[in-house]
């Protein structure tokens, strides 16, 4: 991983998501195998029922999980794409949004040594949402595919506004 402030490189990289940037997801905490992301309440992401719109609790969880590799691997130099998430709605909320993902500290060394040596694999990672007063709004369990460096055919610079 990158020298640097973590949570300063990782925030950089979410906003280089311009969905994930229109969105407000800002990174709280990140840590070797730990990340916190949080969302801010806004009329545009809400549904008709004034609850987050069910993709907004998607996004989320999905990036949440994404940007947890980051705390281990350089994603300015590594393929990260997601293969599956499984959502579990639990509730609904119209406040601040806290997203976790960690990893176990006993798999961290055999999630890096199996990077190392087989240059990709398919992780799996559970992502929990919550409110401030930490209610269980979304529980995840998102597939990702990660492989050493950047396909050619996979241009790092974002598409003009």
């Amino acid at each position: 991983h990158s020298a640097g402030n973590p949570v300063s490189s990782l925030q950089s990289f979410i906003d280089q998501i311009p969905f994930a940037k229109e969105m407000g997801i800002k990174l709280v905490e990140a840590q070797r195998g730990f990340v916190q992301l949080k969302i801010e309440p806004r009329p545009v992401l809400f549904n008709h029922l004034r609850t987050y719109q069910a993709g907004v609790y998607f996004t989320l969880a999905e990036i949440t999980g994404g940007v947890l590799f980051g705390t281990l691997i350089d994603l300015s130099k590594n393929f990260l794409i997601t293969r599956k998430v499984e959502i579990l709605f639990e509730s609904s909320t119209r406040d601040v949004m806290i997203a976790e993902a960690s990893l176990d500290p006993l798999r961290l060394d055999a999630f890096l040594t199996e990077f190392e040596t087989k240059r990709k694999l398919t992780a799996r990672v559970e992502v929990s949402l919550k409110t401030i007063g930490q209610q269980i709004v979304v529980r995840s369990h998102n597939e990702y595919y990660l492989r050493r460096g950047i396909p050619k055919y996979f241009s790092l610079t974002p598409p003009a506004s």
